[in-house]
């Protein structure tokens, strides 16, 4: 790997669609034989790989590797890979977790698909073996890796505006007769989805204005397209994520309890080595 030719590439804007160049690509690359077995690591002083840096004279003792994990999660988070994005919250800097970055909608090419199954398997790996890699996604991604129901509360840490649009509206409605209420409303049967991108939640959606007696299934329908914006790229994941650990197995465990375990414990526990 030359992190001065990944480096090279990112100072011209470029975005590795085809997992070429970055180093999420050089080592996806080197690992997906074999649906990814050499990731089958069982404990955090094993290698999944050996990584040489070109130029730097490093011999892969085992920092190298880890240096690898720290530059691909960093790129994830940059501009130069497409697979996620900054949550709403994030971007409007409001709301619940801020930090936390989700998946692009958009990023629906095959070789978009084939890296988001690297990427569960890559969260197999950490799940699997205590390898560390901290991926910052809000609760509505774990929870749709342990099964869990989700709720308006996991848009709301995702995209608070988009539910407090949803309760705006709903709360109008309760208030206004049908005149005043469609008098001051202009919507359509669409959302935006994390991306930003507009699209129709229902057959010709962007035709069909919401009137009084649609808010209802008009919010149950913004719902729906939120939840699911990604159900495509969230499949390759677990199906990544299979190939290193049995997805079926973590409805056995809480979503907090698989955040854990991939990232690591949110807080590290001190202890005095010696008293008084």
């Amino acid at each position: 790997l030359s992190r001065h030719l990944v480096q090279h590439h990112r100072d011209k804007g470029r975005v590795d669609h085809d997992h070429k160049w970055s180093t999420f690509g050089v080592v996806m690359n080197t690992v997906q034989k074999d649906n990814y077995q050499a990731l089958r690591i069982t404990n955090s002083n094993s290698k999944a790989w050996n990584i040489k840096m070109l130029g730097e004279g490093s011999a892969d003792a085992g920092g190298p590797f880890r240096d690898s994990i720290s530059n691909l999660t960093e790129e994830l988070y940059s501009k130069c890979l497409p697979l996620l994005i900054p949550t709403q919250n994030n971007k409007n800097s409001h709301g619940w977790h801020r930090d936390c970055y989700t998946i692009d909608p958009s990023s629906t090419r095959e070789s978009h698909f084939e890296m988001y199954k690297f990427l569960g398997a890559l969260m197999g790996m950490a799940f699997r073996s205590g390898t560390v890699i901290d991926l910052k996604f809000p609760p509505i991604i774990w929870k749709q890796l342990s099964g869990d129901t989700l709720t308006m509360d996991d848009l709301k840490g995702t995209d608070i505006y988009a539910v407090q649009a949803i309760q705006s509206l709903k709360e109008n409605k309760s208030k206004f007769p049908k005149e005043e209420f469609e008098m001051g409303i202009d919507l359509t049967f669409t959302t935006q989805l994390s991306n930003g991108d507009t699209v129709p939640i229902c057959e010709g959606g962007e035709d069909r204005p919401v009137c009084y007696e649609d808010v209802e299934e008009y919010c149950d329908l913004v719902l729906q397209t939120r939840f699911g914006e990604c159900r495509r790229q969230i499949n390759k994941i677990k199906e990544g994520f299979e190939a290193i650990f049995p997805v079926g197995l973590l409805g056995l465990l809480s979503w907090k309890e698989i955040e854990t375990r991939v990232r690591g414990p949110d807080e590290i526990r001190t202890v005095p080595i010696c008293e008084g």
